[in-house]
Formats: structure tokens, sequence, C-alpha cells
């Protein structure tokens, strides 16, 4: 992230700094750029936007995940199956069983697949509507495309957790703020407010913060203001879920 120190004001970069470098990039280097040089792959979607690549790999990745990591998962979705079972006194059989494990299997991938990109097409619109508070004439296409970027950020931890799963550890968050609370809680309102306090997360809203400064071209403040609201809409949302989910299963029992 130091590379983001070599201008105090992004907003000064010159048409000559915007050179062939930024406009022949291709999707495959903005898509590793982001990770590995984000201020260069920045300037490039300010250029030329592009999408197919982070949209295929947000599509590919989790569904990879699941399919090879669905070991991790099974168990714990078995036994709260199980317990909700027991207490509505229904008895599991092989083929209820069987066929909760694939509507378990595909719902998890379309909510992490799908789900991702109409998460990005709506942040892209939250901060579309920021930039234009702040006077920015960016584009929506623009943003959106430096949201499918920043997101690949986040795909970083399907690949360590998968690598985890199959070393024989069990599905966890182990990124998130949210391990540190006992697992009773983790799925209850306070879990889900911290869920999103997680190290590819605010790694993803770091480089968020200058996709502001250099595709929007908004006053520091502005950024910084835009990714705290989006990270609070994101707690608030997250808490909510859960508390209602853990209020629902509460009542179900």
């Amino acid at each position: 992230m130091s590379e983001f120190n070599e201008k105090d004001n992004v907003n000064e970069t010159t048409e000559v700094e915007l050179n062939e470098e930024y406009v022949n990039m291709n999707g495959f280097q903005k898509a590793i750029g982001i990770i590995t040089s984000p201020k260069k792959t920045l300037l490039a979607i300010s250029v030329k936007p592009s999408y197919l690549i982070p949209i295929l790999l947000i599509l590919i990745i989790p569904a990879a995940h699941f399919f090879l990591a669905w070991s991790g998962y099974e168990q714990m979705i078995i036994e709260s199956l199980e317990t909700t079972m027991a207490t509505s006194g229904i008895e599991i059989t092989d083929e209820f069983l069987s066929m909760q494990m694939n509507i378990s299997k595909w719902s998890m991938i379309l909510v992490a697949s799908v789900g991702a990109i109409a998460g990005v097409a709506i942040s892209s619109l939250y901060y579309f509507v920021a930039a234009k508070i702040a006077k920015s004439d960016v584009g929506y296409s623009r943003l959106f495309s430096a949201r499918l970027h920043v997101t690949l950020i986040g795909l970083l931890s399907y690949i360590i957790l998968t690598i985890l799963v199959l070393s024989g550890s069990p599905a966890q968050s182990y990124t998130s703020l949210v391990m540190v609370l006992p697992q009773s809680m983790q799925t209850t309102f306070i879990g889900g407010l911290i869920t999103p306090i997680e190290f590819f997360g605010i790694w993803g809203l770091i480089v968020m913060y200058y996709g502001m400064r250099i595709v929007a071209k908004v006053s520091k403040k502005a950024a910084l203001i835009s990714v705290i609201v989006a990270l609070l809409i994101s707690m608030l949302f997250t808490g909510a879920s859960l508390g209602i989910s853990s209020m629902m299963t509460g009542m179900m029992g």
C-alpha cells in the first residue's frame, strides 16, 4: 500500500502519466494488479474500465470453493438440521437429508456468486451517489468496474479457506473479528455486527478509498466518509440479518 504515498494528491496526475501503459492493461493484468499494484490498476480503470474477467472470477471462485470444501460445511448443516428436526419431532430420512444437502449447496453457491455480483451493482450505485454528492462527474460504469476489481480482494479469503478446509480445519471465518466471540454468539446480532470487520474486507475498503480518489476524483474527506458509511451499513445489515435469523430459530425451538 506504500505506492499510494507517492503523491499526496492523486488528482494531480497528468494526461502524460495516463499513457498507453494504462490503456493497454488487459483484464487479467487488472485482476492481478488490484492486489499487487492497486494505484496503477485504478488509474487504468479510470481510463478504460473492464468487467468480464472480474465477473468470471467472482462467479467461479466461490463456486469452486463450495464444491472443493463442501465437507467442511456438510457436517455443520447436518447437525443444524438434526437439532431443528429434533425440536419439531420430525424424523430425518436419507432422502430428506440428501435433498436438503443439495438445496444448501446450490443456495450457498448462488448467494456467494450471483449474490456477490448483485451486491457489487448495489454498492457501486451507493458510491456513485456518494461521488455525485461530492460533485464528481464520474460515470456509474467506471465505479462499477472499480468495485468489481476491489471485490476480487475478498476472493482471497475463499482461496485460503479452501486450503484450510482441505487440510482438515472447520469452515470458519478465520480472518473476521467475529472469531473472538464464543461460537454461540457468532450467529447473533452482535456476531453479525462485527462480521464485516474482516482482514480482506478492510483491505478492500482501503483500496476503495483510493478508488474514490482516483476514479471518482473526490476529496480525501469525501472518499473517507464514503467508505466509513459503507462499512457501517454492512455491519448493520449483517447484524440485523443474523439477529432476525437467530430470533426465528429461537421461536421455532
